[in-house]
């Protein structure tokens, strides 16, 4: 009934191997342990072409024929514990003792489910449906044509203009914020998990590593970590992680995009920290500079309070103070009136003084 069908674009056509549509050659069989091209899953998605595949799972492009659109189907496929059982579509375990599903594949299930409460904010990759299917679990989620932030950074030179870096900073600022109200983090906000898409809007994508940040027994926060983009709590199991280890990583995604190199490890910076010099020798703002240092600051406690004060301060809304290493974002108007206050005082010691040297000389 679908074999006719284009699995690029869903177009029908016919019995070509190029598609008149799109141009897409379908080039026949594929590797067994992939799900065959045209098969339906759940009554309503047709699988069409593989996307993309690593150790973890495999992305098929694929028709939501329910709601006649173009979709993005991601099915968990542990390639070291499992393969696909030749007699069907099942996955299978490698090793005849070993348990399949395992506890993954059901947090996998838990966070698809928790996200597609978030399918109307800007910002984030929605997630429309999940469902366990051929002892595994599947994650439908919008499909994304663009270039992955790493991708792109790569075809500029490394770096890009501050005005473009807050382009795409601004969005993923206003996704965390709605993730973080629900006490959620992401843990996982790097290069490789933003999207450009073709018409400039800017996704947060791969939620697996999606974990509540309310509190929890210290053995249970799995540790996940990405050199330079993750902050010093990820990589020990018994420090504590919130919303804030989320903004270290966004100010870690800045810095690549303004300085065009991967920042400093949180673990060598816990040796000797040169993320200050480093940006020092930049001719970046004095603002950013310190929106940065802020935000990556190895005690979590100095970092900005939640996302919407990091966006506040890179817009300007709040003015960045320095004082004596420690950066705080102040009020503007409130430290005009703190120095204006230190300048009156100061005024009236000396008129003090006058008087005073006057009346004894």
């Amino acid at each position: 009934m679908y074999e006719n069908l284009c699995i690029s674009c869903f177009e029908e056509k016919g019995n070509e191997n190029s598609c008149p549509h799109c141009g897409y050659v379908e080039s026949g069989g594929r590797k067994q342990t992939f799900l065959p091209a045209h098969c339906v899953l759940q009554e309503r998605y047709l699988i069409g072409e593989v996307l993309s595949t690593d150790k973890n799972a495999v992305c098929y492009k694929a028709l939501d024929m329910q709601q006649n659109r173009i979709v993005e189907v991601q099915e968990h496929f542990p390639r070291e514990l499992v393969t696909r059982d030749r007699n069907s579509l099942n996955l299978v375990p490698l090793q005849n003792n070993a348990q399949w599903p395992e506890k993954s594949a059901q947090k996998i299930f838990a966070s698809a489910k928790t996200m597609m409460q978030f399918s109307a904010c800007d910002g984030i990759m929605h997630i429309f449906d999940t469902f366990e299917a051929n002892r595994t679990v599947y994650i439908v989620n919008e499909y994304l044509e663009g270039l992955l932030l790493d991708d792109y950074l790569k075809q500029c030179g490394g770096a890009v203009d501050i005005n473009t870096a807050l382009s795409v900073i601004v969005p993923i600022l206003d996704g965390l914020a709605q993730l973080h109200k629900a006490d959620l983090i992401h843990r996982a906000v790097t290069p490789k998990n933003i999207v450009i898409t073709t018409d400039n809007t800017i996704k947060l994508i791969n939620f697996v590593f999606l974990k509540e940040a309310s509190p929890f027994k210290e053995n249970e926060m799995t540790i996940y970590f990405s050199p330079g983009y993750a902050p010093y709590e990820q990589y020990v199991s018994t420090e504590r992680r919130g919303a804030y280890s989320d903004i270290y990583s966004v100010g870690a995604v800045l810095y690549r995009m303004l300085v065009g190199k991967t920042p400093p490890d949180a673990i060598e910076r816990k040796a000797e920290d040169t993320l200050r010099q480093a940006l020092d020798e930049t001719d970046l703002p004095q603002q950013i500079k310190l929106c940065i240092c802020k935000a990556m600051n190895m005690n979590k406690d100095i970092r900005f309070k939640s996302a919407a004060d990091m966006k506040n301060a890179l817009l300007d809304k709040t003015e960045m103070v320095d004082i004596d290493g420690i950066i705080d974002a102040g009020n503007t108007k409130k430290q005009a009136l703190i120095i204006g206050g230190l300048a009156a005082v100061l005024v009236a010691l000396l008129i003090i003084l006058f008087i005073v040297i006057n009346k004894y000389l």
